[in-house]
């Protein structure tokens, strides 16, 4: 065992990071640039991609970015599609439940 590996460093930095996958896109999003660009470089590494740099938009959502936070905001055509996703969900569901209690 290499001693050198097996102690915890006395700075601990925490981050979180999620990695979507769709289709064939890659967004990675996370709290520490160093994680980021570590996973990039690997993934760059074992398959071939290209860095399409910031995103803009995924899956019909603005990515909008301040030095602080990133928000996502949904288009007008993408909340219609989700509510209306939701209403027919729900409607199924009571439905099924009325057929239960007859």
């Amino acid at each position: 065992m290499n001693m050198t590996n097996a102690f915890i460093p006395r700075t601990l930095i925490i981050t979180k990071s999620f990695f979507c996958l769709y289709i064939d896109d890659i967004l990675i999003l996370g709290t520490y640039f160093d994680a980021i660009q570590r996973l990039n470089d690997y993934l760059s590494i074992n398959l071939d991609m290209k860095d399409l740099g910031h995103a803009d938009m995924i899956l019909g959502m603005k990515i909008s970015r301040t030095p602080n936070r990133i928000s996502l905001s949904l288009s007008q055509a993408l909340k219609k599609y989700i509510i209306n996703l939701i209403s027919i969900t729900l409607n199924l569901f009571l439905h099924s439940m009325i057929l239960q209690l007859l």
